[in-house]
């Protein structure tokens, strides 16, 4: 035999006049009408998605992010001479004209604060074997005027840097 308590009685406490809970809703099946409506809203939506998958695969394709000949790509160390505190770093380099390079530098600080910065960089020599040597300045926010001198070949881009209260290097390989 079942023990029905007061408390548990819904049924009860739905017909008290001082408590008013809801009735539960009844399951409702889709018409023909919604269950059509559905399947078209289905089939405008899935070639959409598609659509934007394949695109957001080749962009980064072509916007570069993978890699592109003419904008080479160094990863490496950087090392402060003054202070000894050293991280890793990469480097983007983008031929502007036939004298200027822009030199994209992304890396971290203290193992975990991010730094970039973009540095105009003039051609300063070319040798037989290819090594071009940089030189370029900027002036920073908190480091002051910046300056870099950098020779950079296939394989390698290695630098050197200065400011007002830090000296240092670069050493990177081509990636």
């Amino acid at each position: 035999m079942r023990v029905r308590h007061r408390f548990l009685d819904l049924a009860r406490l739905r017909r008290s006049s001082c408590l008013i809970l809801p009735r539960p809703l009844p399951i409702l099946k889709p018409s023909g009408t919604e269950r059509a409506w559905k399947m078209k809203t289905i089939r405008r939506t899935v070639p959409l998605l598609v659509v934007m998958l394949v695109v957001s695969i080749a962009a980064p394709a072509q916007s570069g992010l993978f890699g592109r000949p003419d904008q080479p790509r160094y990863g490496g160390t950087w090392e402060s001479k003054t202070t000894g505190h050293h991280g890793r770093i990469s480097a983007r380099v983008k031929q502007e004209d036939c004298c200027t390079y822009r030199v994209t530098f992304c890396g971290t600080f203290a193992g975990i604060i991010p730094f970039r910065y973009s540095i105009p960089m003039n051609v300063i020599g070319q040798s037989a074997d290819g090594t071009v040597c940089l030189h370029g300045q900027r002036r920073m926010p908190i480091f002051g005027d910046f300056t870099a001198r950098a020779c950079m070949n296939g394989c390698h881009f290695n630098a050197v840097y200065h400011s007002e209260s830090d000296h240092g290097r670069f050493t990177m390989q081509r990636r």
